[in-house]
């Protein structure tokens, strides 16, 4: 049972994230496609860049917070040192 209550808060959490987060990068990548001028461009694209990083930082913090060892830990090693 508390695998499953883990499961499904992880999948809660990465669901919310991405409703939050995919607004603003779509709409900051539409901008980028209709303003003139590269810097604006330059801009916008570091502007999508900084919410893809921060929607993955936040994915990776749901995971190591609420699994048990972390993503990415090899299981058949054993429990984690």
């Amino acid at each position: 049972m508390r695998r499953l209550f883990i499961a499904g808060s992880v999948i809660l959490l990465l669901l919310l994230n991405t409703l939050i987060l995919i607004g603003p990068m779509m709409l900051i990548a539409l901008l980028k496609l209709v303003l003139p001028g590269k810097a604006l461009r330059t801009a916008c694209s570091r502007g999508v860049r900084w919410v893809a990083e921060t929607w993955a930082e936040i994915d990776k913090l749901i995971f190591a917070t609420l699994t048990p060892h972390g993503v990415g830990y090899p299981r058949w090693r054993g429990p984690a040192p």
